[in-house]
C-alpha cells in the first residue's frame, strides 16, 4: 500500500526577516546618497536607510524610530517592518493588533509583502478576527505578485480545502511557484504532492528530488521522509 504522507501548514515565520529586507543598494549608490544628505531634508528613502542600518546594528529601538518616520509619511516597506516590530515587540511593545493594522497599511499601498502578512493575519485570526475570505483575497493578491510565503499557503489552503474549493492542481501550481523559489516548507509540500500524486502524475523520483532540496535547508520532516522511504 502506498504511503500517505501528512501535509504541514506552511510554517514560514521563520523566513519573514529575510522577505522584508529589499535588494541591497549599490556601494555607489549608498556613498552618493550619504554625501548629499547634509545639503537636503531627508527623504523617506533615507529615514529608511537609517532604519535597516540600526536593525542590522541590533539596535531596535532606534531602527523603529525611523522606520516608523518613513511609515508615517506613507513609505510601504518601512509599514511592514513597523508591522514587524509590532508583531515581535522590537523597539516598541508586542501588539498583534497594531501590527496588522500597519501590515493593512503596507498591503493598501500595493506591497506584496504587507499583502502576505495580512492574508496570514486574517487566515489564523492574528490580530484581527479570522476571515477566510479575506486571506485568500490578501493571498492571492500577494502570491500574483510573486512572494513565495503567500503562494505556500494558497497551496496549503487549496489542498486542504479552506476558504477554497478543494483543488490538487491549483495546490501543486501553487506550491511549485514558491518551492522554485526556494521556499523550504513548499519544496517540503511538493515533494509530497509528487510522492502522493495530488495535481500531477506520481513520481517518487522527483518527490525525493524536492525532499532533498528542503533537506538541505533544515526541514527535519524531508529528512525523516528520505530515511522512510529511500
Amino acid at each position: 500500500m502506498t504511503a500517505v504522507l501528512c501535509l504541514m501548514l506552511p510554517a514560514v515565520a521563520n523566513a519573514q526577516i529575510e522577505e522584508l529586507r529589499p535588494a541591497k543598494r549599490s556601494v555607489a549608490g549608498v556613498v552618493k546618497r550619504k554625501a548629499i544628505k547634509s545639503k537636503r531634508q531627508l527623504t523617506v528613502e533615507d529615514m529608511y536607510d537609517k532604519g535597516e542600518e540600526y536593525d542590522t546594528q541590533k539596535d531596535y529601538e532606534q531602527a523603529f524610530t525611523w522606520f516608523k518616520r518613513a511609515a508615517d509619511k506613507g513609505h510601504a516597506p518601512s509599514q511592514t517592518w513597523i508591522g514587524y516590530y509590532y508583531e515581535m515587540g522590537l523597539g516598541t511593545e508586542k501588539d498583534l493588533t497594531v501590527s496588522t493594522e500597519w501590515y493593512r497599511k503596507a498591503a493598501r499601498n500595493n506591497n506584496a509583502y504587507g499583502q502576505y502578512k495580512l492574508g496570514t493575519s486574517y487566515f489564523n485570526g492574528r490580530g484581527v478576527e479570522q476571515d477566510y475570505d479575506q486571506a485568500l483575497s490578501w493571498l492571492t493578491a500577494a502570491a500574483k505578485k510573486g512572494n513565495a510565503g503567500a503562494q505556500d499557503y494558497l497551496g496549503y489552503c487549496y489542498k486542504s480545502g479552506i476558504g477554497v474549493a478543494m483543488d490538487y492542481e491549483k495546490s501543486f501550481y501553487w506550491y511549485k511557484k514558491a518551492a522554485n523559489k526556494g521556499c523550504a516548507h513548499a519544496q517540503l509540500n511538493l515533494g509530497n504532492c509528487y510522492y502522493n500524486g495530488e495535481g500531477t502524475e506520481r513520481d517518487v523520483e522527483k518527490a525525493r528530488e524536492w525532499w532533498q532540496k528542503a533537506a538541505d535547508q533544515g526541514v527535519d520532516a524531508a529528512r525523516e521522509y528520505l530515511e522512510r522511504f529511500y
